[in-house]
């Protein structure tokens, strides 16, 4: 699931249960259920509110997902098994 959508759900979950709580366990309640690969990334940055952990969400998906189109692997076809070629100069 997205972060966005998951923000979404989390928002409208909060404003159907009524739950009144401390804004840091709010906090640590989205991020328990967010992905652990961007929660993880999330919480080593610093935040002080449920809107800068959403900020902070959105901007590592976008990360991880950036990181991965240009880590893709070339297809065989495409790669060259030949060394490098280096030119001495005399």
């Amino acid at each position: 699931m997205s972060v966005g959508k998951y923000m979404r759900e989390f928002e409208q979950l909060l404003l159907r249960g009524a739950i009144h709580e401390p804004q840091e366990q709010t906090v640590a309640r989205f991020l328990n259920g967010l992905n652990p690969l961007i929660a993880t990334k999330v919480e080593l940055e610093t935040y002080f509110t449920l809107d800068d952990v959403f900020k902070l969400a959105l901007k590592v998906e976008k990360r991880r997902k950036e990181k991965k189109v240009f880590t893709r692997p070339f297809p065989k076809d495409q790669v060259s098994i030949r060394p490098p070629q280096t030119f001495l100069s005399s």
